[in-house]
């Protein structure tokens, strides 16, 4: 995903209803998959774009795709980009046309 788009998203984040504390989260977790995305994995790329998508329409959806991704986020943490891709690995089947 371009940096664009992540700037975009931030800025929805930011100026969005929602309490500091989900804001400063989902910044949080806006930025590790930026990172994980700059290896150009064509699947987080996908990803990037639904997220894209659905920020546009509904910020609060945002938060529900992260929370769908809460294992990936986990594995990240502890096991870093390869945890992370076994995770991904596990929930492409729950992603529409993946």
């Amino acid at each position: 995903m371009s940096q664009e788009k992540v700037k975009k998203i931030q800025e929805l984040i930011i100026r969005s209803d929602l309490n500091q504390a989900k804001k400063q989260d989902l910044l949080v977790r806006l930025q590790a998959l930026a990172m994980l995305n700059e290896s150009k994995d064509d699947k987080l790329a996908m990803l990037f774009e639904m997220l894209y998508q659905r920020a546009q329409s509904d910020i609060y959806a945002v938060e529900e795709f992260f929370s769908g991704l809460q294992d990936f986020f986990t594995s990240y943490i502890k096991e870093g980009q390869a945890g992370a891709r076994k995770q991904l690995g596990a929930i492409e089947g729950q992603i529409p046309g993946a």
